[in-house]
């Protein structure tokens, strides 16, 4: 009987391994999350210095540069145009300088 241990003692072996699993489980948790965010910087880095669009983004780009480059009736029965914009400009520039007198 004096070989036994008192039912309150605590046994170290037990908690050293529940500590050091624990560790390794940090460890390699924060190295992993670490990398997944230099990976997921690098991805973004390299979106924004992209030549290269996606095929939506280039198709509603390459609409929207026809609509502000050309001629198109916007109502025929009050006379309304649209004009492409380079157009409008040299119009607008035109008027200020007619009424400034120049």
């Amino acid at each position: 009987m004096d070989n036994q241990r008192p039912q309150d003692e605590l046994r170290a072996s037990p908690i050293v391994i529940v500590g050091v699993v624990s560790s390794i489980l940090l460890f390699v948790l924060v190295v992993g999350i670490s990398g997944l965010f230099l990976y997921w910087q690098k991805e973004a880095a390299t979106e924004k210095s992209s030549p290269l669009m996606p095929e939506e983004l280039r198709r509603l780009k390459s609409q929207q540069m026809g609509e502000i480059n050309s001629y198109r009736w916007i109502s025929e029965k009050d006379g309304v145009v649209r004009i492409p914009i380079d157009r409008a400009m040299q119009l607008v520039v035109t008027e200020e300088a007619l009424k400034r007198g120049r």
